[in-house]
């Protein structure tokens, strides 16, 4: 019984330590005039708190210098009004107005935002050797990086570059 049980928690341990490259990305053409809109959902990235953002990824057609940037905070109630990203060592800041999402349901509760980032800052990342994030609102700052310290990219990094070389094409 104890082998069976080691045995069961090895494989569950696997499970939860897999390797997954990227997410699959949802692609939708609009039939009424032909335009395309790619989003990736939102994964975890790096950080040292117990609760760490996911971010996700969408881009429009539309809105081709942009993409929107959707920070969800799991488990906590935030208003995110800035998200910045240091590339490299340089620093770019972009925040928004609006409110966002909150979402509150008996067995969990998160909040999210998304913010227009201009793809020519997001461009930068693909080439990164260090690519760090920070969200804040009026009552908190978090900081996390979408690297892990092995130099390793992490889902949401990995979605991210991926759209990039979509909306390349």
């Amino acid at each position: 019984m104890k082998k069976l049980l080691g045995l069961c928690l090895v494989l569950g341990l696997i499970g939860c330590v897999s390797n997954q490259t990227t997410s699959t990305p949802n692609i939708i053409k609009n039939e009424f005039d032909g335009s395309k809109a790619i989003t990736f959902k939102p994964s975890n990235i790096v950080c040292t708190y117990s609760n760490c953002p996911n971010f996700g990824f969408s881009w429009n057609s539309k809105m081709k210098d942009v993409i929107g940037v959707t920070i969800v905070t799991p488990n906590q109630i935030k208003y995110v009004h800035e998200i910045s990203f240091n590339i490299d060592g340089d620093i770019s800041s972009f925040s928004t107005k609006d409110i966002g999402t909150i979402q509150l349901m008996r067995k969990s509760e998160y909040s999210s935002q998304t913010i227009l980032v201009p793809v020519k800052v997001l461009e930068k990342t693909k080439n990164a050797k260090v690519v760090k994030v920070q969200i804040s609102g009026p009552s908190f700052v978090q900081d996390g990086s979408l690297m892990r310290k092995d130099g390793g990219k992490v889902v949401a990094f990995r979605n991210l570059i991926q759209l990039l070389n979509q909306i390349e094409q």
